[in-house]
């Protein structure tokens, strides 16, 4: 009998121990890391919880320019303000995340205001998008009701944090699983990534890019890289909410995505990163049936 208790003691602790391992093994965590940003803040997003940074060089990582940042813990978000220059640890990870911590205030503002980054517009459903000309990859001019319904997005192709462009691609990559089929997205959505970088992201440069996230016959298809005509730049980013005045030598980094319908109005955007192929499924669903039905019908 103790034989059999021994034997029954050492079989728990052996599955306990595999347990472990796997659980262990199952839960490893993402690569973490770390740089030292320093900068102004330009401009602070209380919805998003986001701040906009114009911040100095950030050595091994990126060269100085003005951008968006998510700020991990609301305390410190709360004290916040345009004009401060502060300090903090900016923190990168392997799965599409980035976010500001450990931040020190070293100067309040000065009582000149600070500039202003740019007139924000957020596109409203049902409001009409401007038949914008854009060039893709392989230098073909186009206009955006030529490839409608869409999903566009802003990216450029040296954006260095994962949980900007990295992860509009990857959302995008998503999307694609999803088109075709009785419940799903239609088979025609035409997803846009659309570069606000016209100085550096020229078409050649785009279709580079494209092959590391669209390397199949079918996302080629229906996934397209492109940057606006120069001269109509503002007007494309100022009404899909992009924050980026590239006259002034800098590149202020939003995050905008707009689904528009086949009639050229927008269904639904979203500001930031916390969208997904299901979210995008869920309101082009709910706006076709809306077509569909008279008015007042169930």
């Amino acid at each position: 009998m103790q034989k059999a208790l021994t034997h029954t003691a050492i079989g728990k602790l052996v599955l306990l121990l595999l347990f472990s391992t796997t659980l262990l093994l199952s839960c490893k965590k993402p690569t973490v890391r770390r740089y030292e940003l320093k900068g102004e803040i330009v401009a602070v997003d209380a919805r998003s919880q986001e701040i906009v940074v114009r911040h100095e060089d950030i050595p091994g990582l990126m060269k100085a320019m003005t951008m968006s940042y998510k700020v991990a813990k609301p305390a410190e978000f709360e004290k916040l303000k345009p004009g401060q220059h502060i300090r903090a640890d900016l923190v990168l990870t392997d799965d599409f995340k980035s976010w500001l911590e450990n931040i020190r205030i070293e100067q309040e503002p000065s009582d000149v205001p600070p500039a202003k980054v740019s007139d924000f517009h957020y596109p409203e459903p049902g409001e009409r998008v401007p038949n914008f000309t854009l060039v893709d990859q392989d230098g073909r001019h186009f206009k955006l009701y030529q490839r409608l319904p869409a999903l566009v997005t802003f990216i450029y192709t040296q954006c260095p944090l994962p949980d900007y462009c990295p992860r509009m691609n990857s959302n995008f990559q998503q999307v694609l699983a999803h088109l075709g089929g009785d419940n799903n997205l239609p088979s025609n959505l035409n997803l846009l990534s659309v570069s606000f970088d016209v100085a550096h992201d020229t078409p050649a440069e785009l279709k580079v890019y494209r092959e590391r996230w669209a390397n199949s016959a079918e996302a080629k298809k229906q996934w397209s890289f492109s940057i606006p005509e120069k001269r109509g730049l503002d007007s494309v980013l100022r009404f899909f909410g992009v924050t980026a005045i590239p006259e002034q030598g800098i590149i202020t980094h939003s995050l905008s995505t707009t689904l528009i319908s086949p009639e050229g109005t927008v269904i639904a955007w979203w500001h930031g990163n916390e969208w997904s192929a299901e979210d995008v499924k869920g309101q082009w669903i709910s706006d076709r049936r809306s077509t569909r039905s008279p008015s007042g019908s169930p």
